[in-house]
């Protein structure tokens, strides 16, 4: 009996768990993009010349990200490749590491360069706006 009450507890609640820990809920890199573009244009309030150099940026951003998106299924079955060998060769990951990083780096001083660009053309209301804005979503960024 009691069993049979522990399998019918356990079983709904791993299935639960399963579900709600795959991975798999998060929007699309491109999506959250779109999104954060028009929560910035309605906050900040911003004008005509203020939202074209942020539509820019945002498709030059979207631009980038299809561009490391289109390599990122061959990279991921060389590294399973990697997982399925006898041995992991070592100086293989750590190229493909490097690489990552990289990649990486230039995604970032891309980022900076938009950011410093965008950030110049606020005024100061505007910018005090976006810390009010940044420190009210801080709860969503643990």
């Amino acid at each position: 009996m009691l069993k049979k009450y522990a399998a019918g507890i356990c079983v709904p609640i791993l299935l639960i768990c399963v579900v709600f820990l795959s991975g798999c809920h998060r929007p699309a890199p491109e999506k959250m993009v779109d999104r954060v573009t028009e929560k910035l244009k309605s906050k900040l309030e911003l004008n005509a010349a203020q939202q074209q150099e942020l539509e820019g940026i945002k498709e030059e951003l979207k631009n980038k990200m299809a561009e490391m998106k289109k390599n990122h299924a061959s990279r991921k079955e060389e590294f399973l490749a990697l997982l399925q060998s006898d041995t992991i060769d070592q100086e293989k990951l750590k190229k493909m590491i490097n690489e990552k990083k990289a990649r990486m780096d230039e995604f970032s001083s891309l980022m900076i360069d938009k950011l410093t660009k965008f950030h110049s053309t606020l005024t100061t209301e505007q910018k005090e706006r976006l810390v009010k804005y940044l420190r009210d979503r801080q709860g969503c960024w643990n």
